[in-house]
């Protein structure tokens, strides 16, 4: 090995070891601002969040409902109501 593959090889290493660094150091800020959830807090949240699919899933639902309902009123056509209503389902 000569010496300037010597220094690059160097300079490799060293800026893996400065980035391995500075992961360590965000991961150790990270932990710190991570707040420790009371038990009752805990589960506020994940009832806030079933909560709140729950709501997305009507929301979605009746946006669904509706457009199927225009196209049956509009072409009195339950194959093309049917046809969008599977199409719909395989898209989401």
């Amino acid at each position: 090995m000569d010496h300037r593959s010597r220094r690059r090889a160097h300079a490799r290493e060293r800026e893996a070891r400065r980035r391995q660094h500075a992961l360590e150091r965000r991961n150790e800020r990270r932990a710190r601002k991570r707040k420790k959830r009371s038990p009752e807090e805990q589960r506020y949240r994940a009832a806030r969040r079933q909560a709140n699919r729950r709501f997305g899933f009507l929301i979605h639902f009746v946006a669904y409902a509706s457009v199927l309902s225009l196209i049956f009123v509009s072409s009195r056509s339950a194959r093309a109501t049917l046809i969008v209503a599977l199409a719909w389902g395989i898209g989401s």
